[in-house]
């Protein structure tokens, strides 16, 4: 994450950087949500509070994102963290880390994102509204989506955002769904389902459009059982937790590793040439010189699925088909 944008996550830090910083000097603008995956439905609500402050005065604005971490969905439920991580429907888009990297990139200023508790999910609607937003984010505009409700039992809508607002002086506008029709493909609304079942299906083309941008996921190096370097293709292996990924199968895949992009292809599956069970994420580096990268990041860009999980007969069919999917890969990312 860069210098432009301030992460926030309680509102003791919250009045630090209001005391501290010249944002709240300026026009101040709101836009309240989950916003998992950040894809082109959330621009269009960017899109929107950005025009808004401009017809209240030239920039700069401050524009602030307010979402919630751990996504509310896996408070509100109760469900354990064990089971939670074999239920797909709880899984992410976009983590923490990866949605402040896509709000700086969008021009938001301040990412406000107090922690999400059982006590905070009892909060009446109309007490969310004045403490929360108008009282501590002094906004004079709030943007939202048109489908967007709040507070206890979900008990906000529009209607109270509104009278609320006025009561503080500030505008607020419901911006309509973004739709999307591609050819022999998804057409509809934008939404985080509609991104998610995207990537489930390997359709990459399709899930870059529902973005805006491709897809992208980040974790940290951990040690695999050293397979991949055995039959001589060693693999960076990621841990993703809770997280949406590509149905299995072998993708062409840029990798940034200590800020080098690197192309390489990435299989996910259970490997079952091996007759393993567990599903992994792991990534062949085609230019690389160092092996030793383990609990560095990795940043993991999907390009195109190559082909489907398949078992091989041995070792030799296994290391063929991996040197058919690195010449693919290659053409696919337009690289000798």
């Amino acid at each position: 994450i860069g210098d432009s944008l301030h992460v926030v996550r309680s509102r003791t830090d919250l009045e630090r950087l209001k005391q501290s910083s010249a944002l709240w000097e300026r026009p101040v603008g709101v836009t309240i949500g989950n916003f998992d995956g950040m894809h082109v439905g959330h621009r269009g609500l960017f899109e929107a509070l950005e025009a808004r402050l401009s017809d209240l005065a030239p920039p700069p604005h401050t524009k602030i994102l307010f979402t919630f971490s751990p996504h509310p969905k896996t408070v509100i439920t109760g469900i354990p963290r064990e089971t939670r991580r074999r239920d797909e429907s709880l899984f992410l888009i976009t983590r923490l880390r990866e949605k402040c990297e896509e709000a700086e990139r969008s021009g938001i200023d301040v990412l406000f994102v107090p922690r999400f508790t059982k006590r905070f999910a009892l909060t009446p609607a109309e007490t969310f509204l004045r403490k929360f937003v108008f009282e501590a984010l002094g906004p004079k505009v709030i943007v939202v989506g048109h489908d967007w409700s709040f507070g206890r039992d979900r008990g906000g809508d529009h209607d109270l955002l509104k009278r609320v607002a006025k009561d503080y002086g500030a505008e607020v506008e419901i911006v309509a769904p973004i739709m999307l029709t591609i050819p022999n493909g998804f057409s509809g609304r934008v939404s985080t389902s509609a991104v998610k079942s995207a990537i489930r299906s390997g359709n990459l083309e399709e899930t870059s459009l529902l973005l805006g941008r491709p897809f992208v996921v980040s974790g940290l190096v951990i040690r695999g059982d050293g397979r991949g370097r055995k039959i001589g293709f060693a693999t960076a292996n990621l841990h993703l937790p809770e997280q949406v990924v590509p149905g299995d199968g072998v993708y062409a895949t840029w990798a940034t590793l200590r800020g080098e992009r690197i192309p390489s292809v990435t299989n996910i599956g259970v490997r079952p040439t091996f007759g393993a069970s567990r599903r992994t994420i792991e990534t062949h580096l085609l230019r690389w010189d160092s092996s030793e990268f383990y609990h560095e990041r990795l940043h993991l860009e999907f390009v195109k699925k190559l082909r489907g999980e398949k078992k091989f007969s041995g070792i030799d069919e296994l290391q063929s088909a991996i040197a058919e999917d690195i010449k693919a890969a290659q053409h696919f990312l337009h690289i000798p």
